[in-house]
């Protein structure tokens, strides 16, 4: 029960009122996309602003977003990873075929590190190498819902594997993070992704490592 003030009324909330919505409402999204934008002098993705628009102007949350092709790039990518700091409500981003290159894989893996719903993320054909792995891995071991990860049609290798011992193959940091006792991911798609060989060993050395079942398609 409320304290009463002498006057008898109960005491005024000091919270700012602007804190009081919930993360991820479609008018805050919209902002935080438009002034992300701005900021970064980049244009607007179609797909993307119209499905904002659309959530805002019904006022319901966006619970997946459908990106396919949309054509983000690594700008496009940075402005949807900072709306994505202001989101508690998507589960599933599909941003297959976008050209997000490491740059974008980067961005959007810090963002969703702070995200506590999604729990798939397709990001397959989009040119991710080394950097973005590197990033998907740390967001692996720190995201408490990522269970499905598709990385299918990207270069996950290096020339320097055939020199370097399978601790520093691309997909290395990936393995170790499929070691790790707090990564919940489940499932992992790679097909027609560049793997080679030692990559291929450092996930197997990882998912031996973890007693969380995973399917490798």
């Amino acid at each position: 029960p409320w304290r009463t003030r002498q006057d008898g009324a109960p005491p005024k909330n000091n919270v700012n009122p602007s804190r009081r919505m919930a993360l991820g409402e479609p008018i805050e999204l919209l902002a935080a996309y438009k002034a992300a934008l701005e900021s970064g002098g980049t244009e607007a993705c179609a797909p993307l602003l119209k499905l904002l628009e659309d959530a805002a102007a019904n006022d319901v949350p966006i619970a997946s977003l459908q990106l396919k092709k949309a054509g983000l790039g690594e700008k496009g990518a940075a402005a949807l990873a900072a709306m994505l700091q202001q989101d508690s409500f998507l589960t599933y981003l599909n941003l297959e075929e976008n050209q997000l290159g490491d740059d974008g894989t980067v961005h959007l893996a810090d963002a969703l590190r702070r995200h506590q719903a999604v729990f798939r993320l397709d990001l397959g054909y989009n040119k991710v190498t080394g950097r973005g792995v590197k990033a998907l891995a740390d967001l692996l071991v720190e995201s408490t819902s990522l269970l499905c990860l598709d990385l299918s049609g990207n270069t996950l290798w290096s020339p320097l594997s055939y020199v370097t011992p399978s601790a520093m193959s691309v997909l290395a940091p990936l393995g170790r993070a499929l070691a790790s006792p707090s990564c919940k991911l489940q499932l992992l798609h790679l097909d027609h992704a560049d793997v080679e060989s030692k990559g291929l060993g450092s996930l197997v050395d990882g998912l031996l490592e973890n007693k969380v079942r995973r399917n490798l398609p």
